[in-house]
């Protein structure tokens, strides 16, 4: 179960599919979030504001819980979400960053220990070739094609229009995903080589 369908989100539910899982669920709380984890191959995906995402985890394991949840929304509602949804020794995996404060709620911790489930922290990446080679391995994967990406292009700029794409990003005046600046006006999302 991936929280978060912004581009971390929607590439770690890729990699998780990569990894070997069988049913990859995304949840966010926007529409024109969970349109695009459809597109890249999201199996389930829940609209948090319109039904309890554990409820439904809970529900497509019979019971069970997910062996693996990834926080990736950043907020103290699907931090506590993603906990509760995991199964017995399963796992969470921390990327969303909470501003703030986050206090663990007392079913989440209980939970936490009870179920003994083990909690990962992620920040990034490394850049080093050696011991992991975290770039290398995303290079390899983009260009065999094996994560879909032209879905998260949401807007095209012109490199003279970087003014504009600045502001409409900093400004948050529409719905954006993955922002491109491209040197040729010619280029169209269809065509790029991605």
């Amino acid at each position: 179960v991936v929280f978060g369908a912004g581009a971390i989100g929607l590439f770690a539910a890729q990699w998780a599919r990569l990894s070997g899982a069988s049913c990859v669920v995304q949840v966010d709380v926007r529409d024109d979030s969970l349109k695009i984890a459809r597109d890249c191959g999201g199996d389930v995906v829940i609209h948090a504001a319109k039904e309890d995402p554990v409820d439904v985890v809970l529900s497509l394991t019979r019971g069970k819980g997910a062996d693996l949840a990834i926080e990736a929304a950043g907020t103290p509602e699907s931090s506590a979400q993603a906990f509760r949804c995991v199964r017995r020794r399963g796992r969470i995996a921390l990327v969303g960053r909470v501003d703030g404060e986050w206090l663990m709620p007392e079913d989440v911790l209980t939970g936490l220990l009870r179920k003994e489930q083990t909690v990962y922290g992620n920040w990034g990446f490394d850049v080093q070739p050696f011991p992991a080679n975290d770039w290398t391995i995303a290079a390899e994967a983009f260009s065999q094609r094996r994560l879909t990406v032209l879905p998260m292009i949401t807007h095209l700029f012109r490199l003279e229009e970087i003014h504009r794409a600045v502001r409409m990003m900093s400004s948050r005046s529409e719905f954006f995903c993955k922002v491109m600046i491209v040197m040729d006006e010619k280029l169209q999302k269809e065509k790029l080589m991605i």
